[in-house]
């Protein structure tokens, strides 16, 4: 089984034959051009509150601004995505309510987010014009729950991951619930294997680089 983080499902998409390597780059330009030009807001990063607890203080900020979990990266940590002012309010609530820290990210706009709904219309489009063929390796959805294999549920899945949360720790909660042992990491770095170790410390982990194992 395939898993992709954020833009990652694009390559995990891409790997599992969905479509080819030329056309997952042409997808990805046209993504990241469509997001630069979206609109302006920020993300940060909570450390060490219940995911839960992060959803409810983003729902408490009401008219103060626009808040809301983006990435829900492991147990004790959380990112939101908004506008300038509600990403401000939900790091002074969440320090409030006790969370370790709270980190700024360096991007440069609401990813993951509704306010990222014009950007999903345009990327629709881009995506439909898309020739998906059915994956011959099933991939994991961002969403944690959904097995893409058919073309059409892809496509809706590429486009409503631009407004829609990262559920990486439901993704990796899923993998161990369906018997798989062994989570492989193909990055040039490792990003995902230390969060996804909080997650399941029983899986077995590896790291594929450019260089080997």
């Amino acid at each position: 089984m395939f898993v992709g983080h954020s833009l990652g499902e694009i390559t995990a998409l891409g790997a599992a034959g969905a479509f080819s390597f030329a056309e997952g780059v042409r997808l990805t330009k046209a993504r990241g051009e469509l997001m630069a030009g979206g609109p302006q807001g920020g993300m940060a990063a909570v450390l060490g509150l219940d995911v839960e607890v992060v959803y409810e203080l983003c729902a408490s900020i009401g008219p103060e601004g626009t808040c809301q979990v983006a990435n829900e990266n492991s147990p004790a940590q959380t990112v939101v995505s908004g506008d300038a002012r509600g990403v401000e309010r939900l790091t002074t609530l969440a320090r409030e309510k006790g969370a370790k820290r709270v980190v700024p990210l360096n991007v440069s706009g609401p990813f993951h987010s509704g306010l990222m709904e014009p950007v999903a219309k345009e990327f629709a489009n881009v995506v439909e014009e898309l020739d998906i063929r059915p994956c011959h390796t099933p991939v994991l959805s961002n969403d944690g729950e959904s097995m893409l294999t058919n073309p059409r549920e892809i496509k809706e899945k590429l486009v409503t991951q631009i407004t829609g949360p990262v559920r990486f720790t439901r993704q990796v909660q899923k993998l161990a619930q369906m018997g798989l042992e062994e989570f492989v990491e193909v990055s040039p770095e490792s990003l995902l294997v230390s969060i996804a170790r909080r997650i399941e410390p029983n899986l077995h982990f590896t790291l594929v680089t450019g260089g080997g194992i």
